[in-house]
């Protein structure tokens, strides 16, 4: 993008990629639906979204890496998100449950507005690395305060080894 693009309506990925930065963003408003996205069709850069909708942000690199949010509680509630396909370079202070991290990619989540609190669904592919069961995969959150990976557990996975989701076990109030 070369500007910034407000999607009015409906984004219906085909095939090819949209490239964004913090600069040209793309912008999804309340209520605007958006399908498709897959290895073939994802945003590569962030993507912002406004409304009180469960929304799966259709980013990606390489491959497709959806990151899903539950449904905020208020129409002007935003956030921004992002995959990128690096090291975090945040180090290995995390809680004891952690047992292992991701040393090729993380999800960045802002929350540009409200206060609400998401319940989070990161996607991994046959990219991703660390996958080595479905029950040991966790959420993990950066607490800037502390300097630490906190543990949002397991609320559930789906897929497989190659290609799947995991759910936090609950809401998310840190951001970043």
């Amino acid at each position: 993008l070369n500007l910034p693009l407000t999607i009015s309506d409906s984004l219906i990925f085909t095939r090819g990629v949209i490239a964004s930065d913090s600069s040209n963003l793309l912008l999804i408003p309340d209520n605007c639906i958006v399908t498709g996205a897959s290895d073939s069709g994802f945003v590569a850069g962030p993507v912002k979204k406004t409304g009180n909708d469960a929304f799966t942000f259709p980013l990606g690199s390489i491959k497709y890496s959806p990151l899903t949010i539950s449904t905020p509680s208020n129409v002007t509630d935003a956030y921004t998100a992002q995959y990128l396909r690096a090291s975090h370079n945040k180090g290995t202070n995390a809680d004891s449950t952690i047992e292992n991290e991701s040393s090729c990619e993380y999800w960045k989540l802002d929350r540009n507005a409200g206060s609400s609190n998401v319940t989070l669904k990161l996607g991994w592919n046959s990219l991703s690395c660390n996958v080595y069961g479905l029950d040991s995969m966790h959420v993990a959150v950066w607490d800037t305060a502390t300097s630490k990976w906190k543990d949002k557990g397991n609320g559930g996975t789906t897929g497989n080894l190659t290609s799947g989701g995991v759910v936090s076990s609950s809401a998310i109030s840190t951001f970043g």
